[in-house]
């Protein structure tokens, strides 16, 4: 596989998300939201941000040099495009789906749609800068789209980049997804779930406090099965790659909990 420096990274990932935007758009015709980014790109996209406004308050927050700074260092290739549906967008699709008598109309409507598997930009359209992003791009015909699943409040963060205003999550979202999803696969790939734990840990300490992250990702995890995330913990607990680079975070989330529901006792 190709490597790319940091630099090549964020500029494919610009390209690529210029592409996207202008064939997928993310506000529909009557200004509602479709769909928002997340994942490994919006956190590449962040980076080369100044400011974020605040979806809910149009509050505009200055980005510190230190964050973005140690926030580009998470820069990779994607092999999926993670993306979160709005109410806008599932109404668009029935819309479309309800077409599916009238071909032409049908095939119009759901072309400027994102669709779960293949359903999103085709490689052959990207220009070469923006295949840079894609994991083994010269194997694929499209990137797989992966509509994610949210618990709690929306959490929507509007950034600026090449004059187009691109909606991600906010970044203690980010953060507290990750958390989740190293819950829920550490064991499968504990280097990668660690690099970017420390990265996105270290980054989001620049722009919150740690009391803040802690409670941005317990809100998350208290919505979900508690089981599960018993479970999940207890598992991570016990594996030795579980070590004082990301544990005592942990710890913090625990000990937090104790002083809430008790959700992981």
């Amino acid at each position: 596989m190709e490597s790319f420096s940091i630099d090549e990274l964020i500029e494919s990932a610009i390209a690529f998300t210029n592409h996207l935007i202008n064939n997928y758009p993310q506000v529909n015709e009557d200004g509602e939201l479709n769909y928002y980014l997340c994942g490994s790109l919006a956190v590449m996209l962040l980076s080369q941000a100044d400011s974020m406004r605040l979806n809910n308050t149009g509050e505009e927050v200055v980005l510190p040099e230190c964050f973005k700074t140690k926030l580009s260092i998470f820069a990779r290739q994607i092999g999926d495009l993670d993306y979160v549906r709005t109410e806008a967008y599932n109404k668009a699709l029935t819309e479309a789906n309800e077409c599916w008598r009238d071909k032409e109309k049908y095939k119009s409507l759901r072309s400027r749609i994102l669709l779960k598997g293949g359903g999103g930009p085709k490689i052959a359209d990207l220009s070469d800068l923006a295949k840079k992003i894609i994991i083994n791009a010269d194997k694929l015909c499209g990137i797989m789209c992966d509509p994610l699943t949210t618990f709690g409040d929306d959490k929507i963060v509007i950034i600026n980049l090449v004059g187009i205003d691109l909606f991600i999550a906010e970044p203690k979202q980010l953060f507290s997804y990750k958390v989740l999803h190293l819950i829920e696969s550490f064991n499968n790939k504990p280097e990668k779930f660690k690099r970017d734990f420390k990265i996105l840990y270290d980054s989001m300490l620049e722009l919150y406090s740690e009391e803040e992250l802690v409670d941005s990702a317990y809100n998350i995890l208290k919505s979900l099965n508690k089981e599960k995330i018993r479970g999940g913990l207890n598992k991570l607990c016990q594996n030795p790659e579980f070590n004082s680079s990301i544990k005592p975070f942990f710890d913090k989330l625990i000990s937090y909990d104790k002083s809430k529901e008790r959700l992981f006792q």
